[in-house]
């Protein structure tokens, strides 16, 4: 059940955000497992370029979205 919560988090982010919510330096499975064991990704909000996007992201939709990927 956790990880379907996660996955569904992971989906919204990149439908929301255009982007996935890792984006590590290295472009291994190991730095991507080390991403999401040990970071925290923006919120969509942050990583939108239109401005009035990202302000109806800002709040309740960053914070479901954020609570999804914990």
């Amino acid at each position: 059940m956790q990880s379907d919560v996660y996955s569904l988090g992971v989906m919204a982010y990149e439908l929301l955000a255009g982007c996935t919510p890792y984006n590590p330096k290295r472009k291994t499975l190991g730095a991507l497992e080390e991403a999401i064991l040990q970071g925290e990704p923006p919120p969509p909000s942050s990583r939108v370029v239109d401005k009035a996007r990202a302000r109806a992201l800002r709040g309740d939709i960053d914070a479901i979205v954020g609570k999804a990927l914990k």
